[in-house]
């Protein structure tokens, strides 16, 4: 079984629900010694929080957390190539608890399946119709508890954590351009 790590890989962004992980994350971290947080992205303003005020906020959060628990929950900025590649691949779990207006089927998602990770994201838009329990499962929106409950199950059965892994990197193989764009209009036409 691949290492306790959970990868946020998004735009920071309050609507990404970057808030309620980092939340969710200290009780994560406080909880499980062996877990490990990565989060990579860049500030992007959204219709809650500009970008000065998301930056602020995730840094005052993330500062507490490092002090806490040093070692154990890293922020790598933006990432692209091979750095990209290496935190999807080294993690377990995906994480994106996003309520952003406009969010339909994330690249972010299929990359993380495609890496063997399990996904965990929200009942929000039309995610719930492509996320099911056998790929990770999905959560209420604005929910830090969903998140750690989440997270530990999937951490306790590591048997049934590695099966959805598989069940991902199998699924993502059939993540072609054309099927993508066309699983996009079936969801958007029922």
């Amino acid at each position: 079984p691949k290492e306790k790590r959970i990868l946020f890989l998004s735009n920071i962004m309050a609507s990404k629900g970057i808030i309620e992980f980092l939340t969710a994350s200290k009780q994560l971290l406080k909880d499980d010694n062996e877990i490990r947080i990565d989060i990579a992205g860049d500030f992007i303003s959204d219709y809650y929080l500009t970008k000065n005020q998301i930056k602020k906020k995730f840094l005052d959060l993330f500062e507490d957390l490092k002090n806490d628990f040093s070692g154990r929950i890293f922020y790598h900025g933006t990432v692209s190539g091979i750095k990209k590649v290496d935190l999807l691949k080294s993690s377990s779990i995906f994480i994106l608890p996003t309520y952003y207006p406009t969010e339909a089927f994330p690249i972010s998602i299929i990359e993380a399946m495609a890496s063997g990770n399990a996904i965990i994201t929200t009942k929000y838009n039309y995610l719930e119709k492509i996320i099911s329990k056998k790929h990770g499962g999905t959560i209420q929106i604005k929910d830090a508890c969903q998140i750690v409950d989440s997270i530990k199950k999937l951490f306790t059965d590591q048997q049934k954590l590695q099966v959805i892994q598989n069940n991902n990197l199998m699924l993502s193989k059939s993540f072609t351009l054309e099927n993508h764009l066309s699983m996009l209009l079936k969801i958007f036409n029922s």
